[in-house]
């Protein structure tokens, strides 16, 4: 009896451990090279544990109805022999309780977060540990405020920053590929309605191209304008991103981007500053390492 209580307790576990290594595993970039026989859409590592849950399900479902129908077999073929009778029954009475095992399982994870039984990993994006080397407000080396020329020339931009006319022209080099940037750049501090890329690093535009080069088309939305952005400024690796595609596609593209062109993990889909689900945000705050 001991042995057959490990045996439950043990698949309640690899259940909550599956999604507990798929919430870590959203932070590292890592792509499986082979697929899941039956889950051909499976592309990265949450995606994965999505599919294995799912096969899961199935396999104990079937698993149990063949176990109950071998042990109602087994009963109606006893002709009465008692020891045959207990059998069926331990049969029958070993798929119901790993069942019943399954479904604890399923409504812990339904209680924990309910995207979890659907297998959309995605969401849990928001529950990532945030970086605070990057996350922090932008504090400017100037003394002058709003309304002071943008860039000041007063003070140097950081070393491997580019002014706003290089990275554009960067960005553009490629007609078929070119990265579009929503608004001309900023003049002054406090200036609504632009988006300025001045002292950006040369190696944030590197990492953009390479992006668009990977088949992400997208526009730049937010730079180093630390006025309207409070943890963009000059010298951050920090951008907004707008994807140009349909919001039901923002999910796949975040997580393609959360595996590659050194995007850090404290990334994320954004709306007013706020952590949310990609499907309803308005840009997507790019951290790269």
């Amino acid at each position: 009896m001991k042995r057959k209580t490990k045996i439950y307790l043990s698949t309640v576990f690899v259940f909550l451990a599956c999604f507990l290594v798929a919430h870590f595993s959203l932070a590292y970039d890592y792509t499986p090279m082979e697929k899941i026989p039956g889950f051909e859409d499976a592309k990265y590592f949450p995606d994965y544990i999505s599919a294995i849950y799912k096969f899961g399900l199935w396999a104990i479902g079937i698993a149990a109805l063949l176990m109950v129908s071998v042990g109602g077999f087994m009963y109606f073929t006893s002709a009465g022999n008692t020891a045959n009778l207990e059998k069926a029954k331990a049969v029958i009475r070993d798929a119901i309780i790993g069942v019943i095992a399954v479904m604890v399982a399923w409504l812990l994870l339904y209680v924990i977060n309910p995207d979890l039984i659907g297998g959309n990993l995605s969401s849990m994006q928001n529950m990532r540990v945030s970086d605070s080397s990057t996350s922090t407000e932008y504090i400017p080396p100037t003394k002058t405020g709003t309304g002071s020329a943008w860039p000041d020339s007063a003070i140097p931009l950081p070393p491997g920053t580019l002014l706003d006319d290089e990275a554009r022209n960067r960005l553009s080099t490629e007609p078929m590929k070119a990265i579009a940037v929503n608004k001309a750049n900023c003049t002054y501090v406090g200036q609504e309605s632009c988006t300025s890329l001045d002292g950006i690093p040369s190696s944030t535009i590197d990492k953009l191209v390479a992006i668009r080069n990977g088949g992400t088309d997208f526009t730049v939305t937010g730079g180093t304008e630390h006025w309207l952005h409070k943890t963009h400024g000059p010298g951050r690796s920090i951008v907004d991103i707008y994807p140009n595609a349909s919001k039901s596609e923002w999910d796949a593209i975040y997580l393609r981007l959360m595996n590659s062109f050194g995007v850090s993990p404290s990334s994320f889909c954004d709306l007013k500053g706020q952590r949310v689900n990609c499907s309803v945000a308005s840009h997507i705050h790019l951290i790269f390492n």
